[in-house]
């Protein structure tokens, strides 16, 4: 999933996020500002998991967002973010 993708449905993302790990806080999720792949790190941070724990959560979250988001996209979005 492209940063583009991430920015425009940030507002849906942290309300997801905060659904499944709501021991972060909104400062937490906010130092991330769109940028997901820190979002394991945050996981480590404030709850302890391993690295390997945090990154296997962070996958699994982030494909599922993406199928979602994929779902929801015309099929001329979808071509051409296929097409990146």
């Amino acid at each position: 999933m492209n940063s583009d993708i991430i920015k425009g449905n940030w507002k849906e993302i942290k309300g997801q996020i905060k659904a499944k790990w709501g021991k972060l806080k909104e400062d937490d999720i906010e130092s991330l500002q769109g940028n997901m792949s820190q979002l394991s790190g945050q996981l480590q941070k404030n709850y302890g998991y391993a690295k390997e724990k945090a990154e296997k959560e962070y996958k699994e979250f982030t494909q599922k967002l993406a199928k979602n988001v994929n779902s929801k996209m015309d099929p001329t979005e979808k071509a051409t973010e296929l097409s990146k």
